[in-house]
């Protein structure tokens, strides 16, 4: 008999993709709107907040150099 996907397996495998990719994969826990449990360094308001925005401003400040360096 087959062994059957599970919701684990299938969340593991895109994980995995998306890393080949580059994207970097934060554990729910280590990123939780709690202060005491924030073990990656970042703080979320909620569960809600998909973005962190924080990573995502960091992310694109070297973005910021090349523009000003475009536009000037």
């Amino acid at each position: 008999m087959k062994e059957k996907l599970n919701e684990s397996q299938i969340e593991n495998f895109a994980i995995s993709l998306l890393e080949k990719k580059g994207y970097q994969y934060f554990y729910g826990p280590d990123i939780a709107p709690d202060v005491e449990n924030a073990g990656a360094g970042f703080v979320r308001e909620s569960f809600e907040e998909v973005v962190l925005v924080s990573v995502l401003k960091k992310a694109i400040e070297p973005f910021k150099s090349i523009k000003k360096a475009v536009y000037e």
